[in-house]
């Protein structure tokens, strides 16, 4: 076996690891995958939306098309006393981490707004 490799691991990769992976070069390009699918982890966190501003809310939108869009809204309490209704505004749309709110069409931000405004009261209000 290899002298790279700890006594006590020769011992338990002897019967399950071929002679030919218990090498150091082997062993190296294991330890530098592992590295990489650590910083590969750390760059797709870097895709998440950011979190919702002061007077916002996340809703999370299910586009037929484009998947799952985290969108930032604004809710507006109705005024009866003037005739408004409650209104949900979309303010942001993330797709990977990134706005896409201006290529939505205006359908499919009225369509995100509906949906957004079924969402139950508690869940949008801040703790």
């Amino acid at each position: 076996m290899n002298d790279h490799i700890h006594p006590t691991m020769q011992q338990a990769l002897a019967g399950i690891v071929p002679p030919g992976f218990r090498s150091a070069p082997v062993m190296h390009a294991t330890q530098h995958l592992q590295s990489i699918n650590e910083a590969q982890r750390a760059a797709l966190a870097s895709f998440d939306a950011p979190r919702c501003p002061a007077g916002q809310f996340l809703h999370v939108h299910k586009h037929p098309t484009l998947g799952a869009l985290d969108c930032h809204l604004e809710w507006e309490d109705a005024a009866p006393e003037c005739g408004w209704a409650e209104q949900v505004t979309l303010c942001a749309a993330y797709m990977c981490g990134r706005d896409i709110y201006g290529r939505l069409t205006p359908s499919e931000v009225e369509a995100i707004e509906i949906e957004a405004t079924r969402q139950p009261k508690q869940a949008v209000e801040p703790a």
